[in-house]
């Protein structure tokens, strides 16, 4: 299997069936709502965390089987526990619904896989060892936030704040583009992973220039 890698985007717009239980289906389920998806539980006894979530209201919990129609409108399923019989019937109408799905531990009948995910904030990292070891991606994942911290997330949403004022004070493109590799590439980073905020800002002030600062604080 060699597997096109793609970001699915606008969940928050599109249901998310899950089918199943156990602690694949509430690391799927956690995965989903990371991404902001409106998730529906199919499951007549699912894991408390699941139970709590569906009281919280952050999904939909059909305390049930998975039946035939239970994929309408739906943008994609996640099976992670169901007899085979009620697996070969959700693979059918996935099909007829041009429904992506994920049955855990079978790629053949699977048309999408899910990665090891790492996050933050706007930054997205997946995974995957197109189904040969998902241990390893698990060791790669861990490898990998060590080294993409949580000052990753801060650069972003600074950087983020940033693209607005840019575009409106600096018209030339390749200078835009220098301006970004050069905050890159200066230790803005460093001093965010110190935990010296105010210092990175000033950093990033003295390659961007007081203008787009200032109006990068306003957007802010």
């Amino acid at each position: 299997m060699t597997p096109y890698p793609v970001f699915l985007t606008s969940l928050d717009e599109q249901r998310a069936v899950v089918v199943g239980v156990g602690p694949s289906a509430v690391r799927k389920v956690r995965g989903l709502l990371d991404a902001h998806a409106q998730v529906t539980l199919i499951a007549p006894d699912p894991p408390e965390r699941l139970r709590e979530w569906a009281d919280e209201g952050r999904l939909d919990w059909e305390k049930r089987h998975y039946r035939q129609g239970d994929l309408q409108d739906a943008a994609l399923v996640i099976v992670t526990e169901a007899s085979d019989e009620a697996t070969s019937r959700i693979i059918k109408e996935a099909r007829e619904r041009n429904v992506l799905v994920n049955i855990t531990g079978d790629d053949e009948h699977s048309t999408f896989a899910n990665g090891a995910v790492l996050r933050r904030g706007p930054l997205v990292v997946s995974i995957s060892t197109s189904g040969a070891a998902p241990s390893v991606s698990v060791r790669i994942r861990e490898k990998l936030s060590e080294d993409f911290g949580p000052e990753y997330e801060e650069l972003l949403t600074i950087m983020n704040a940033l693209r607005d004022p840019m575009q409106t004070h600096v018209s030339d493109f390749s200078e835009r583009r220098d301006r970004w590799y050069t905050i890159l590439d200066s230790d803005a980073l460093d001093l965010l992973r110190d935990g010296r905020r105010e210092a990175a800002l000033d950093r990033i002030e003295s390659i961007v220039g007081p203008d787009v600062m200032e109006s990068m604080e306003v957007c802010m």
